[in-house]
């Protein structure tokens, strides 16, 4: 027991970045072990959960300890914001490949036969390193340029079916808005003229009732 002992009490030294990040997750989810079991232990029942945390990618560390669920999303958020000072490097996008320098004019060009086996060798390996390097540069600047016009080929064409489809939607509600006037004007009208001819009818009633009462009141 006594070395069992003494082998815990030996501090760890870590060798790696990896090794430090898991000595501070060891030491974090002890402190958190202790306040829990000190605050909760015996206030709720804990829920046995194994714990896999994964550092930086690289390496997993599982504790078999008592957790809660609480207690593992507590751990998660303290170590996710537990660097709060570290400033998180933002890539830039990569620079594109500018032109190519003019290049060198070769007077006397040469062959791979004419060069292998001397000392003008190595000169005509880069010669042609560089003129395959000037190829491809080429070649991708122009598969570069097609993508680029199809690209902008496709927002216009996208640009010209949006506005074709905004003018006929507003050509349909426009003629939808005329329509519903119209009805209500033809609306009014029947309105009107069934107005005028109930008053007509109503006066032909008073002027035959008012001839009836003439003639029934005339002296024989």
């Amino acid at each position: 027991m006594s070395s069992e002992e003494n082998e815990e009490s030996k501090p760890v030294i870590a060798k790696t970045p990896t090794d430090l990040q898991r000595l501070k997750l060891e030491k974090l989810m002890k402190n958190l072990i202790t306040h829990h079991r000190s605050h909760y232990s015996s206030r709720r029942k804990i829920k046995q959960l194994p714990v896999i945390l994964r550092i930086d990618g690289v390496s997993r560390v599982t504790c078999s300890h008592t957790w809660s669920q609480g207690l593992v999303q507590g751990a998660a958020a303290h170590f996710v914001t537990i660097r709060t000072d570290k400033i998180v490097p933002i890539p830039e996008r990569p620079k594109e490949k500018n032109t190519p320098h003019v290049p060198d004019f070769v007077r006397n060009v040469m062959g791979s036969s004419a060069g292998a086996g001397s000392g003008e060798f190595h000169v005509y390996r880069h010669l042609r390193r560089k003129e395959y390097a000037r190829q491809k540069f080429i070649q991708e600047k122009a598969e570069k340029d097609l993508l680029e016009e199809a690209y902008h080929k496709k927002l216009e064409e996208n640009h010209q079916t949006a506005v074709e489809r905004t003018a006929k939607k507003r050509r349909k509600r426009l003629k939808k808005k005329e329509k519903l006037k119209m009805n209500k004007l033809a609306g009014n009208t029947k309105t009107n003229k069934n107005e005028s001819c109930d008053k007509s009818s109503d006066s032909d009633q008073d002027s035959v009732k008012s001839d009836k009462n003439s003639a029934n009141t005339s002296p024989t």
